[in-house]
């Protein structure tokens, strides 16, 4: 079986992650060679058994091939795919699965995520808490679960370690030892950072959700509903990207670290609260799950180790590209 992924931007972290798990491949399977190419129109004269392309990869309709099977790797609403150029999905998440599920097409889901390995550190006189991922997700924190920090750092000595790319999308300043009072540290995101950056990691924080623009709402909808409506919560708002997935979860999970998520479709699904991480919605919510593990030793060492045991049962990339292969043949994929 050949199969070629095909991209538009070499630097995506999506292609970059999805490439680097896909290589395991033809490594271990010798019946399965993969290639990887940036779009051109030539590449659709050329002879594999499937085509997958990145999302946004591939901008014009096209006579496809008998005997042939083309995929759309980690759609994006953004992009405006045409799916009538597609047999089947690769979604990064569940989220992706559902929103997608509009198109009929078979879909498999595959999060991806960096590989990451570390030596542990026992820390002794403080917790570390650490956050990795996009500078969207972090500033989304405000005040929903930097509150809770604030308010841990009070009873406990904590360190804020903030991974992301500082660089391209600048600094979070809005996020500083003088609103959460302790030591903040902001910490520039590069290939294979995460081995150094963990190592002292006691918890994991996974934020997903975005902020309800509520203003936003008033504005439009506000000239038909009593004022009052607007003046206290009377249900709960779950607002996500299509792209959220259980990537950054699977980061920690690879050193056992224990997370505390948001909820969402995807960490719904896997995290069994106080088992194998911890779900938390408003702010009390995440200032009692952070004492839970700061004050439980054991049991967090204990929740760390579940959460790596099901990463590596049902998530690692090998248990991954065995599901994706025994897919694809199903869709008659020789």
């Amino acid at each position: 079986m050949n199969i070629v992924l095909v991209y538009k931007n070499i630097n995506s972290p999506s292609y970059i992650f999805y490439k680097n798990s896909f290589k395991k491949i033809s490594k271990k399977k010798k019946s399965v060679k993969f290639f990887f190419k940036k779009f051109s129109k030539k590449i659709l004269n050329e002879n594999f058994d499937v085509f997958l392309f990145m999302s946004g990869a591939l901008s014009e309709n096209f006579k496809k091939k008998e005997n042939t099977k083309y995929g759309i790797v980690d759609p994006r609403a953004a992009n405006y795919d045409d799916f009538k150029n597609f047999d089947f999905v690769i979604a990064n998440g569940l989220e992706e699965k559902f929103f997608f599920s509009y198109t009929g097409l078979p879909t498999f889901t595959y999060p991806v995520y960096p590989t990451t390995k570390i030596k542990k550190k026992t820390n002794k006189n403080q917790t570390i808490i650490t956050y990795h991922g996009n500078k969207e997700h972090l500033q989304n924190m405000y005040p929903r679960i930097t509150n809770s920090l604030k308010k841990i750092s009070k009873d406990y000595k904590i360190k804020i370690k903030l991974i992301y790319n500082i660089k391209d999308k600048g600094l979070a300043k809005e996020i500083n030892k003088e609103l959460l009072n302790c030591d903040v540290y902001h910490l520039q995101y590069y290939d294979g950072c995460l081995d150094k950056y963990l190592s002292d990691t006691d918890i994991g924080l996974v934020p997903q959700l975005k902020i309800t623009k509520k203003k936003k709402i008033k504005k439009n909808i506000g000239y038909f509903l009593p004022k009052q409506i607007f003046k206290k919560q009377y249900s709960f708002t779950l607002n996500f990207k299509e792209t959220t997935n259980l990537g950054r979860h699977f980061v920690f999970a690879q050193c056992k670290i224990p997370v505390i998520s948001d909820y969402t479709i995807s960490s719904s699904n896997f995290i069994n609260n106080k088992k194998n991480g911890i779900l938390a919605y408003d702010t009390e919510d995440w200032y009692q799950s952070l004492k839970f593990f700061i004050n439980n030793k054991k049991k967090s060492k204990q929740i760390g180790l579940q959460l790596f045991k099901d990463w590596k049962k049902n998530f690692s990339h090998e248990v991954l590209n065995q599901k994706m292969i025994d897919f694809l043949k199903k869709l008659n994929v020789k």
